[in-house]
């Protein structure tokens, strides 16, 4: 059996949004906050849940004998970085329309400490828009926006991350998240 060679599609990933929107508006209601105030604090939420997926990926722990993966844990943080990456996107207006979503066709170009990197560097230019969009242009925002997408999906197929379990793991994840609010987490 061949397995699935796309991570997501755009009515996939307008469905992520969707639910991403209204759990920061619920986050932000319970909690009495501003979402444009909080910007910067979910994009360093983002860097340590990228630093959670390295750290049950352990493929950068160059000292360690036992370097067994669970796949789970792995997919459980990939999408703890998608609930925050979203909520930037949302933050930034960002659609992803013009988005070329990948279809895994070879596993060349996936080495993980290398997508790791790129993953970081990637979400250091998450932002908000600085201008208005001309019209019919990509801008620099949504740029950087579908760059991170692209290195996540890479991730994601490495970790054996489908559409189908994506979508899955994130709205268990997101159900998880509306739950903590009310037991004021």
């Amino acid at each position: 059996m061949q397995r699935q060679k796309i991570v997501l599609t755009q009515k996939t990933l307008e469905l992520l949004q969707e639910k991403q929107k209204k759990l920061d508006i619920f986050i932000h209601q319970q909690n009495k906050l501003d979402l444009q105030n909080t910007f910067y604090l979910r994009k360093i939420a983002l860097f340590v849940e990228i630093g959670e997926v390295a750290n049950e990926l352990k493929s950068f722990k160059y000292w360690k004998k036992d370097k067994k993966v669970n796949l789970e844990k792995v997919q459980e943080e990939l999408i703890d970085c998608l609930h925050f990456f979203l909520s930037l996107a949302n933050s930034a207006k960002v659609n992803f329309v013009a988005y070329h979503f990948q279809n895994f066709l070879h596993e060349r170009d996936l080495v993980l400490n290398n997508l790791l990197l790129s993953l970081f560097e990637r979400t250091k230019k998450l932002n908000l828009p600085r201008k208005r969009k001309i019209e019919g242009k990509i801008s620099k925002t949504e740029k950087n926006y579908q760059n991170w997408l692209r290195t996540f999906e890479k991730i994601c197929w490495q970790a054996k991350l489908n559409e189908a379990k994506l979508l899955e793991v994130y709205t268990k994840k997101n159900q998880v998240n509306q739950q903590r609010q009310l037991e004021n987490y």
